[in-house]
Protein backbone atom coordinates (compact mmCIF):
# COMPACT_ATOMS: atom_id res chain seq x y z
CA UNK A 1 0.00 0.00 0.00
CA UNK A 2 1.32 3.11 -1.01
CA UNK A 3 0.46 6.68 0.67
CA UNK A 4 -1.30 8.82 -1.82
CA UNK A 5 -2.82 6.37 -3.95
CA UNK A 6 -5.79 4.77 -4.62
CA UNK A 7 -6.98 1.08 -6.19
CA UNK A 8 -9.08 1.17 -9.41
CA UNK A 9 -10.60 -2.14 -9.60
CA UNK A 10 -12.57 -2.49 -13.58
CA UNK A 11 -16.24 -3.60 -12.66
CA UNK A 12 -15.91 -5.01 -15.84
CA UNK A 13 -17.74 -2.18 -18.12
CA UNK A 14 -14.56 0.35 -17.45
CA UNK A 15 -12.97 2.07 -20.22
CA UNK A 16 -9.64 1.38 -20.98
CA UNK A 17 -6.63 3.13 -20.89
CA UNK A 18 -6.28 4.19 -17.18
CA UNK A 19 -2.55 4.66 -16.18
CA UNK A 20 -1.08 3.60 -13.16
CA UNK A 21 1.02 0.25 -11.88
CA UNK A 22 -0.27 -3.23 -11.90
CA UNK A 23 -2.32 -3.97 -8.51
CA UNK A 24 -4.45 -7.06 -7.09
CA UNK A 25 -7.49 -6.45 -5.24
CA UNK A 26 -7.29 -8.10 -1.13
CA UNK A 27 -10.27 -10.38 -1.19
CA UNK A 28 -10.82 -11.83 -4.16
CA UNK A 29 -7.41 -11.12 -6.05
CA UNK A 30 -9.43 -9.03 -8.96
CA UNK A 31 -6.55 -7.28 -10.94
CA UNK A 32 -6.42 -3.36 -9.98
CA UNK A 33 -4.80 -0.71 -10.84
CA UNK A 34 -2.89 1.24 -8.63
CA UNK A 35 -3.31 5.18 -9.34
CA UNK A 36 -2.63 8.74 -7.68
CA UNK A 37 -5.30 10.31 -5.11
CA UNK A 38 -5.60 13.27 -7.57
CA UNK A 39 -6.89 10.52 -10.31
CA UNK A 40 -9.87 9.50 -8.49
CA UNK A 41 -12.31 11.71 -10.04
CA UNK A 42 -11.24 10.55 -13.56
CA UNK A 43 -10.91 7.18 -13.23
CA UNK A 44 -14.45 6.96 -11.45
CA UNK A 45 -15.99 9.03 -14.93
CA UNK A 46 -14.61 5.74 -16.84
CA UNK A 47 -16.14 3.30 -14.64
CA UNK A 48 -13.79 2.24 -12.26
CA UNK A 49 -14.54 1.26 -8.70
CA UNK A 50 -11.82 3.20 -6.39
CA UNK A 51 -11.11 2.29 -2.81
CA UNK A 52 -8.83 4.67 -1.09
CA UNK A 53 -5.56 2.84 0.80
CA UNK A 54 -6.55 3.29 3.91
CA UNK A 55 -9.94 1.40 2.73
CA UNK A 56 -7.62 -1.50 1.03
CA UNK A 57 -5.35 -2.12 3.90
CA UNK A 58 -8.25 -2.75 6.28
CA UNK A 59 -9.94 -4.80 3.69
CA UNK A 60 -7.21 -7.20 3.75
CA UNK A 61 -6.62 -7.10 7.05
CA UNK A 62 -10.23 -8.29 7.72
CA UNK A 63 -10.14 -10.65 4.68
CA UNK A 64 -6.94 -12.61 6.58
CA UNK A 65 -8.98 -12.76 10.25
CA UNK A 66 -11.87 -14.29 8.70
CA UNK A 67 -9.50 -16.92 6.62
CA UNK A 68 -7.93 -17.88 9.32
CA UNK A 69 -11.26 -17.20 12.12
CA UNK A 70 -11.39 -21.21 13.15
CA UNK A 71 -7.99 -20.91 14.23
CA UNK A 72 -9.25 -18.28 16.79
CA UNK A 73 -11.89 -19.73 17.58
CA UNK A 74 -10.60 -21.75 20.91
CA UNK A 75 -12.26 -24.59 23.29
CA UNK A 76 -12.84 -22.32 25.88
CA UNK A 77 -14.43 -19.55 23.61
CA UNK A 78 -17.09 -22.04 22.48
CA UNK A 79 -17.34 -23.17 26.65
CA UNK A 80 -18.05 -19.62 27.05
CA UNK A 81 -20.73 -19.30 23.87
CA UNK A 82 -22.43 -22.65 25.29
CA UNK A 83 -22.87 -20.65 28.88
CA UNK A 84 -24.19 -17.44 27.62
CA UNK A 85 -27.05 -19.55 25.04
CA UNK A 86 -27.74 -21.46 28.00
CA UNK A 87 -28.75 -17.87 29.75
CA UNK A 88 -31.62 -17.57 27.33
CA UNK A 89 -31.68 -21.61 26.15
CA UNK A 90 -30.60 -23.97 28.67
CA UNK A 91 -32.70 -27.35 27.18
CA UNK A 92 -30.53 -26.67 23.59
CA UNK A 93 -27.38 -26.59 25.72
CA UNK A 94 -28.25 -29.52 28.56
CA UNK A 95 -29.56 -31.56 25.96
CA UNK A 96 -26.29 -31.64 23.77
CA UNK A 97 -23.40 -31.18 26.25
CA UNK A 98 -21.49 -33.06 27.13
CA UNK A 99 -24.50 -35.89 25.91
CA UNK A 100 -24.72 -36.88 23.61
CA UNK A 101 -22.01 -34.72 22.17
CA UNK A 102 -18.65 -33.77 23.80
CA UNK A 103 -17.79 -30.19 23.60
CA UNK A 104 -15.13 -31.18 21.25
CA UNK A 105 -17.14 -32.03 18.55
CA UNK A 106 -18.92 -28.70 18.98
CA UNK A 107 -16.08 -26.98 18.86
CA UNK A 108 -15.07 -28.78 15.25
CA UNK A 109 -18.45 -28.13 13.92
CA UNK A 110 -17.60 -24.42 14.83
CA UNK A 111 -14.40 -24.37 13.19
CA UNK A 112 -15.72 -26.01 10.21
CA UNK A 113 -18.01 -23.47 9.66
CA UNK A 114 -15.96 -20.77 10.16
CA UNK A 115 -13.33 -22.44 7.97
CA UNK A 116 -16.21 -21.62 4.83
CA UNK A 117 -16.94 -18.18 6.06
CA UNK A 118 -20.46 -19.44 7.63
CA UNK A 119 -21.20 -17.10 10.44
CA UNK A 120 -22.08 -18.92 14.06
CA UNK A 121 -23.97 -16.21 15.15
CA UNK A 122 -27.16 -18.37 14.62
CA UNK A 123 -26.63 -20.38 17.44
CA UNK A 124 -29.59 -21.41 18.93
CA UNK A 125 -30.41 -23.25 15.10
CA UNK A 126 -27.05 -24.72 15.08
CA UNK A 127 -27.80 -26.14 18.76
CA UNK A 128 -31.19 -27.34 17.63
CA UNK A 129 -29.70 -29.03 14.74
CA UNK A 130 -26.89 -31.06 16.47
CA UNK A 131 -29.05 -32.35 19.09
CA UNK A 132 -31.47 -33.67 16.28
CA UNK A 133 -28.70 -35.69 14.74
CA UNK A 134 -26.57 -36.36 17.51
CA UNK A 135 -28.05 -39.61 18.36
CA UNK A 136 -27.47 -41.26 14.53
CA UNK A 137 -23.31 -39.89 14.01
CA UNK A 138 -20.74 -38.27 16.07
CA UNK A 139 -19.04 -37.46 13.18
CA UNK A 140 -18.17 -33.47 13.07
CA UNK A 141 -18.03 -33.29 9.17
CA UNK A 142 -21.44 -34.84 8.93
CA UNK A 143 -22.88 -32.72 11.87
CA UNK A 144 -21.27 -29.83 10.00
CA UNK A 145 -23.62 -30.65 6.92
CA UNK A 146 -26.69 -31.24 8.54
CA UNK A 147 -26.14 -27.34 10.64
CA UNK A 148 -25.67 -25.85 6.65
CA UNK A 149 -28.70 -27.14 5.73
CA UNK A 150 -30.32 -25.51 8.32
CA UNK A 151 -28.60 -22.61 7.79
CA UNK A 152 -29.99 -22.36 3.94
CA UNK A 153 -31.65 -19.24 3.99
CA UNK A 154 -28.61 -16.92 6.46
CA UNK A 155 -26.31 -19.06 3.58
CA UNK A 156 -28.16 -18.06 0.29
CA UNK A 157 -28.81 -14.15 1.56
CA UNK A 158 -24.92 -14.09 1.90
CA UNK A 159 -24.40 -15.01 -1.56
CA UNK A 160 -27.32 -13.83 -3.75
CA UNK A 161 -27.25 -10.57 -5.85
CA UNK A 162 -29.47 -7.60 -4.67
CA UNK A 163 -32.00 -9.51 -7.29
CA UNK A 164 -32.32 -12.54 -5.58
CA UNK A 165 -30.33 -14.06 -8.17
CA UNK A 166 -27.40 -16.38 -7.27
CA UNK A 167 -24.63 -16.58 -9.71
CA UNK A 168 -23.74 -20.27 -9.63
CA UNK A 169 -21.18 -22.69 -11.35
CA UNK A 170 -23.23 -25.96 -12.06
CA UNK A 171 -21.05 -29.11 -11.49
CA UNK A 172 -21.50 -31.43 -14.71
CA UNK A 173 -22.44 -34.89 -13.99
CA UNK A 174 -19.53 -35.80 -15.51
CA UNK A 175 -17.27 -34.86 -12.99
CA UNK A 176 -19.69 -35.45 -10.12
CA UNK A 177 -20.11 -39.36 -11.21
CA UNK A 178 -16.20 -38.76 -11.71
CA UNK A 179 -15.75 -37.58 -7.82
CA UNK A 180 -18.34 -39.99 -6.55
CA UNK A 181 -16.57 -43.18 -8.15
CA UNK A 182 -12.68 -41.89 -6.41
CA UNK A 183 -14.14 -41.48 -2.62
CA UNK A 184 -12.19 -43.55 -0.08
CA UNK A 185 -12.44 -43.77 3.55
CA UNK A 186 -9.67 -43.68 5.84
CA UNK A 187 -8.77 -42.96 9.61
CA UNK A 188 -8.94 -39.44 8.58
CA UNK A 189 -11.97 -39.66 7.24
CA UNK A 190 -13.51 -39.64 3.56
CA UNK A 191 -12.00 -37.98 0.19
CA UNK A 192 -11.55 -38.11 -3.51
CA UNK A 193 -8.37 -40.05 -4.39
CA UNK A 194 -8.51 -38.13 -7.57
CA UNK A 195 -5.38 -38.29 -9.95
CA UNK A 196 -3.45 -35.20 -10.07
CA UNK A 197 -4.05 -34.00 -13.44
CA UNK A 198 -7.24 -34.59 -13.21
CA UNK A 199 -7.75 -32.41 -9.98
CA UNK A 200 -5.64 -29.59 -12.62
CA UNK A 201 -7.91 -29.91 -15.31
CA UNK A 202 -10.88 -29.41 -12.72
CA UNK A 203 -9.28 -26.42 -11.05
CA UNK A 204 -8.55 -24.81 -14.67
CA UNK A 205 -11.86 -25.40 -15.98
CA UNK A 206 -13.43 -23.74 -12.64
CA UNK A 207 -10.87 -20.98 -13.13
CA UNK A 208 -11.51 -20.32 -16.47
CA UNK A 209 -15.51 -20.00 -15.58
CA UNK A 210 -14.78 -17.77 -12.17
CA UNK A 211 -13.19 -15.10 -14.54
CA UNK A 212 -15.57 -15.26 -16.83
CA UNK A 213 -18.21 -14.31 -14.11
CA UNK A 214 -15.86 -12.16 -12.37
CA UNK A 215 -15.58 -9.82 -15.35
CA UNK A 216 -18.73 -8.82 -15.36
CA UNK A 217 -18.37 -7.99 -11.88
CA UNK A 218 -19.94 -11.03 -9.86
CA UNK A 219 -18.93 -13.83 -7.63
CA UNK A 220 -20.15 -16.98 -8.41
CA UNK A 221 -20.75 -19.84 -6.00
CA UNK A 222 -19.93 -23.63 -6.95
CA UNK A 223 -23.42 -25.86 -6.90
CA UNK A 224 -23.03 -29.46 -6.70
CA UNK A 225 -25.13 -32.58 -4.97
CA UNK A 226 -25.53 -32.41 -0.94
CA UNK A 227 -23.90 -35.51 -0.68
CA UNK A 228 -20.83 -34.48 -2.72
CA UNK A 229 -20.19 -30.97 -0.87
CA UNK A 230 -18.48 -31.53 1.45
CA UNK A 231 -15.65 -34.06 -0.11
CA UNK A 232 -15.69 -31.39 -3.31
CA UNK A 233 -14.50 -28.55 -0.70
CA UNK A 234 -11.45 -30.49 0.73
CA UNK A 235 -10.87 -31.58 -2.98
CA UNK A 236 -10.61 -27.80 -4.10
CA UNK A 237 -10.32 -25.62 -0.72
CA UNK A 238 -5.94 -25.84 -1.54
CA UNK A 239 -6.42 -24.49 -4.61
CA UNK A 240 -9.57 -22.41 -5.08
CA UNK A 241 -9.95 -21.25 -0.99
CA UNK A 242 -12.08 -17.81 -2.19
CA UNK A 243 -14.98 -20.05 -4.22
CA UNK A 244 -17.54 -21.06 -2.10
CA UNK A 245 -18.78 -24.34 -2.59
CA UNK A 246 -22.83 -24.74 -1.86
CA UNK A 247 -25.36 -27.84 -1.81
CA UNK A 248 -29.03 -27.70 -3.22
CA UNK A 249 -29.69 -28.61 0.14
CA UNK A 250 -28.26 -25.00 1.22
CA UNK A 251 -30.28 -22.58 -1.52
CA UNK A 252 -33.29 -21.05 0.42
CA UNK A 253 -36.80 -21.28 -1.65
CA UNK A 254 -36.70 -17.73 -2.45
CA UNK A 255 -33.54 -17.63 -4.34
CA UNK A 256 -33.07 -17.58 -8.05
CA UNK A 257 -29.82 -20.11 -9.46
CA UNK A 258 -28.35 -18.31 -12.62
CA UNK A 259 -26.37 -20.73 -13.94
CA UNK A 260 -23.07 -19.24 -15.73
CA UNK A 261 -21.41 -22.07 -17.32
CA UNK A 262 -24.15 -23.19 -19.38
Amino acid sequence: VQPGTCMAINPGSAQPGLEGSPAQEPVFGLAATCIPEADREKAQMMGYTVVDAVTVLVTHLSEVLQRHSQELLTRQDVHELLQTAAKENPKAVEELVPNPLPLSVVHRVLQNLLEERVSIRDLLTILETLGDHAQATRDPEVLTEYVRHSLARQISREHKNEDGTLPAIIMTPQWEEKISHKLVTTEQGSFAALEPNEVQRLVRDLNKSMEEVSQRGQVPVLLTTPELRRHVRRLLSRFLPSLSILSYNEISQDTRILAVNR
